[in-house]
Formats: C-alpha cells, sequence, structure tokens
C-alpha cells in the first residue's frame, strides 16, 4: 500500500501480523510505534520494520511518499470461487 503525505499530515496505521515495514519512498516522514518508547526520523529510501508494533502513527515532515511492505507468501493467499444462484423469494400462504 502507498500513501501520499503533505507536510503535516498524519497516517495512522492498525497493523496486522502481515505488516513488515514502512518503506520512505521520497521525503521524510516521522514515526512512532505503540508499545515503543522511541520516535524515528525516517528519510526517503529508508525502511522501519513494524513487525511487532501493534499500531503506528506516520507525520510527514515533508511532502512524502509512504508504502507499507507485506509478508506474503503464495502458501497464503487463497483465493474462493462461489457460485450464487439468484431466487427469488415468494410469501407462503398463511
Amino acid at each position: 500500500m502507498n500513501y501520499l503525505l503533505e507536510k503535516g499530515e498524519v497516517l495512522t496505521l492498525v497493523t496486522t501480523p502481515a505488516m513488515e515495514a514502512v518503506e520512505v519512498v521520497t521525503g521524510r516522514v516521522w514515526l512512532t510505534k505503540e508499545d515503543d518508547g522511541a520516535d524515528y526520523c525516517i528519510d526517503a529510501g529508508s525502511l522501519c520494520s513494524i513487525k511487532s508494533a501493534k499500531g503506528v502513527v506516520i507525520e510527514a515532515l515533508e511532502s512524502a511518499s509512504v508504502s507499507v511492505k507485506w509478508k506474503m507468501a503464495p502458501s497464503s493467499v487463497r483465493v474462493a470461487m462461489v457460485k450464487v444462484e439468484h431466487r427469488h423469494c415468494v410469501p407462503q400462504a398463511s
């Protein structure tokens, strides 16, 4: 997932175990993770691991593009095909 942020805009992510990292593609951001006392200033071209974070807050210190990196092994992706038949419901006479 990619996000474009203007200076001062804030992005809040509720993380999942499938999320691995936040990459700053352009610009510079401030990032903090829930349950982590540290703040991180991340420049373009850098990654910050979010594997164990429950939530992440990102603020653009200047216009920035950020990307969330996911771990997706082929075996973890499943597709289900379901055929649905539309039927008209007719009320039963009492």
